[in-house]
């Protein structure tokens, strides 16, 4: 019974200091010590990383024929179906990140824990149509990029800028979109 109380003591000691230090990190949603942070800018989708790498003749535009292309040259690279391991080395040299959009889960469709060629295929034809605004059949740089919405807190730490019926609470989740 002494060991066990001797045991519990400091277990609990740890497990309030962690709890100490996660709740006293720093305020979400700016940097320590601004009272109003911003947020804005011009920023692309990861994916546009991938699409705008495919314009072979470096006319500024991806064509689908240039997707195409470059779809056929990616598959080649892979064994067979990628795994998950597999694919994490594809996305961090196609879209710069291992947990950039679109993920492993988000190709493999049948959630078989592979990725078939019909399935990369697939997803990476429907960024394409997804980006395509005009409707062209072409990637425009243009198309790739979009602006994040200035966001103001005020001093109650809540967001009045974009709120519906003049409710004061965060519109748009407080994420910019992927």
């Amino acid at each position: 019974m002494t060991r066990l109380n001797s045991l519990t003591t400091p277990a609990m000691i740890i497990a309030l200091a962690c709890l100490t230090a996660c709740a006293s990190g720093p305020k979400r949603g700016g940097a320590q010590g601004q009272g109003d942070a911003q947020f804005s800018g011009v920023s692309a989708h990861p994916v546009g990383l991938y699409l705008v790498g495919h314009d072979a003749d470096g006319d500024g535009l991806v064509s689908r024929a240039e997707l195409d292309e470059g779809i056929m040259k990616d598959w080649a690279q892979f064994d067979r179906n990628p795994s998950a391991t597999q694919f994490q080395t594809w996305s961090l040299r196609a879209l710069g990140s291992t947990s950039a959009m679109p993920t492993f889960l988000s190709f493999d469709t049948n959630l078989n824990g592979s990725v078939t060629r019909s399935e990369f295929e697939t997803r990476l034809v429907s960024e394409f149509n997804r980006l395509d605004r005009n409707g062209d059949g072409r990637l425009a740089r243009s198309e790739l990029v979009f602006n994040i919405e200035s966001r103001r807190r005020d001093d109650s730490g809540s967001r009045g800028q974009g709120n519906r019926g003049g409710e004061d609470r965060p519109s748009g989740g407080g994420r910019p979109p992927r």
